[in-house]
């Protein structure tokens, strides 16, 4: 008897299988999901890796720029300081003493 199986024992076993067919897909499926979300963070993982270069290219950028701002402030510093001295100890042309060219002209023409 064991050859024939009744028919409740036959849809027993097709409804076991339906389950294992079920479950297997159910499994495929989520293999699928948990490949793309793989694939999902190494794209992400190599974006962040851009991201951090470029970061640090930005700063190596900033320091460069803030050292070239010093310079350029102690640059003006001493130009301010220059200024200053040539100000206090120079004497200053007395405006009323200089000729404009028709004056300069006047004068040669003058015997």
């Amino acid at each position: 008897m064991s050859d024939n199986k009744t028919m409740y024992e036959v849809i027993q076993e097709l409804d076991e299988r339906m389950k294992l067919r079920q479950q297997m897909q159910a499994f495929v499926s989520l293999a699928e999901s948990t490949k793309s979300l793989a694939e999902s963070s190494a794209r992400q993982a190599s974006v962040l890796e851009d991201d951090y270069k470029l970061a640090v290219k930005n700063s190596e950028s900033a320091r460069k720029d803030a050292r070239f701002s010093k310079i350029v402030s102690v640059i003006a510093i001493i130009v301010s300081i220059l200024s200053i001295l040539v100000s206090t100890f120079m004497p200053l042309r007395d405006i009323s003493t200089t000729r404009t060219p028709q004056q300069i002209q006047q004068q040669e023409s003058e015997p």
